[in-house]
């Protein structure tokens, strides 16, 4: 079985995953000429490995080697097919106290982007290369009727029942904002909502009942809907875990989801992509700003989890 993950690239050397993957990795966006300033980003060199460690959590649980390292996941016998459509990108919004506003630091607490046309090349590049299962936790809204979006839109409908018709089943994250979707008619999420594609919603862990109170700390107890995960009746879609508040528990933090996390270039520690250089798990890096080794492990919460997000930029 051969699950592909669209994502931010999945990491060569991490022993959760590097089994798993089949075939050459892909780079869906190496071939969009749609916005060629963005290719490649400040942050990001362009090749296939992942350098945002989203793309490797998401693997991990989705197919995480038997006795490789710490995660098994879901299906750990699957087959892992690399499709990045993400690549790192600087961030937007204002940086922590005591971190000078240059590309370095915009870049390392940057995360996952791309164009929606990159999904969309990645989804037919699945199917091209026979995969059984397309993956994505990533999405963006749209305006339904906005002038081009429901180019997009078709677009997105029109691609998923082709890849659909030749036998992969999509799921893609519902989205982390905790919208009620049904009741947001103006707005649609995309790939979410679009034909022949399931959306994954997140539910809690019954082992860290959900707690939002400050220094809370975990306890058993039902699961539910979590906290952030978008839902609604227009969905067709399914829930599964993907992790609750509170973060910690005795004696060791039991909400998250821990995952594998080894982004970047093999031999590189954090910095702009260079000879020696690229970027770490999930924008970890030393308080004094100094470069770190890569982190090999996660945990995060998010409905990015159970899909085994990101505005094309990426939620967690």
């Amino acid at each position: 079985m051969k699950i592909a993950i669209l994502d931010t690239g999945i990491s060569s050397e991490h022993p959760d995953v590097s089994g798993t993957v089949n075939g050459n990795p892909k780079v869906a966006f190496v071939k969009s000429e749609a916005n060629p300033a963005q290719f490649p980003s400040a942050c990001d060199d362009g090749g296939p490995e992942d350098q945002v460690g989203h793309g490797t959590w998401t693997s991990s649980l989705a197919a995480g080697n038997i006795g490789g390292g710490l995660v098994i996941g879901v299906a750990p016998e699957a087959q892992i097919m690399n499709i990045k459509v993400l690549q790192r990108v600087p961030s937007e919004d204002p940086l922590p106290p005591g971190f000078a506003d240059n590309t370095l630091n915009r870049c390392l607490f940057g995360g996952g982007s791309g164009l929606f046309s990159w999904t969309l090349e990645g989804m037919v590049d699945a199917v091209a290369h026979r995969a059984d299962v397309i993956s994505m936790s990533l999405g963006g809204f749209f305006p339904r009727t906005a002038q081009g979006q429901t180019r997009l839109w078709s677009s997105f409908n029109r691609v998923a029942n082709f890849v659909n018709s030749h036998g992969a089943i999509v799921f893609a994250a519902a989205g982390n904002a905790g919208l009620d979707l049904g009741r947001i008619r103006s707005y649609v999420d995309l790939p979410a909502q679009a034909s022949n594609i399931i959306a994954v919603m997140a539910t809690t862990n019954p082992d860290c009942v959900e707690n939002l109170n400050p220094n809370a700390t975990c306890a058993t107890g039902p699961d539910g809907l979590a906290f952030y995960s978008d839902f609604g009746s227009n969905l067709h879609g399914l829930s599964a875990p993907g992790g609750s508040l509170p973060a910690f528990g005795a004696p060791f933090p039991t909400g998250y989801v821990r995952g594998a996390c080894r982004p970047g270039k093999p031999g590189t520690v954090d910095g702009l992509p260079a000879p020696g250089f690229s970027f770490g798990c999930f924008s970890f890096f030393a308080a004094n700003g100094n470069p770190e080794t890569h982190r090999w492990y996660v945990q995060a919460i998010g409905t990015s989890a159970p899909q085994p997000r990101s505005q094309l930029a990426w939620q967690l």
